[in-house]
């Protein structure tokens, strides 16, 4: 009879391997879920063309995902897939090529330079800001060197 009832030893390993499945679990999520965001945001913040198609296209992702790993039985291929899918975002991302043709806000639209003439360094296009918050703000160039 006392072979039927597992020893405390026994459930207390059982109880130790249950708390660890949980926990790599909860910190698995995490990663997926700051994984879900970025790729999201960079879908959202892409070179897709039109605000329309880049919110859409941002929203099927974060909402096609969030379901699979909601209601699909099988959490391995879902997140194979996910995997997939966030490689592709992040491979995309990366290959989006850098441009400053773009609708910037004044109070970031010219870029900062330097001239190196020996010891002094002469730093052009620097911005005083003359108000708190940046989208208010008033530009006002000045060149200077340190």
């Amino acid at each position: 009879m006392t072979g039927d009832v597992p020893s405390l030893g026994g459930r207390l390993r059982l109880l130790q391997h249950r708390l660890l499945r949980l926990q790599l679990l909860l910190v698995l999520s995490v990663v997926i879920l700051l994984l879900g965001t970025w790729a999201v945001l960079a879908i959202r913040f892409s070179n897709l063309p039109g605000e329309t198609a880049r919110i859409a296209a941002a929203a099927v992702f974060g909402t096609g995902f969030a379901l699979a790993f909601l209601f699909l039985p099988r959490r391995r291929r879902t997140l194979a897939v996910f995997l997939a899918a966030f490689a592709g975002v992040a491979v995309w991302w990366s290959l989006i090529p850098a441009s400053h043709d773009r609708d910037w806000m004044p109070s970031v639209a010219v870029l900062p330079s330097a001239e190196i003439d020996g010891a002094q360094v002469t730093l052009r296009n620097l911005l005083h800001l003359l108000a708190m918050y940046v989208r208010t703000a008033t530009p006002r160039g000045v060149d200077g060197a340190p």
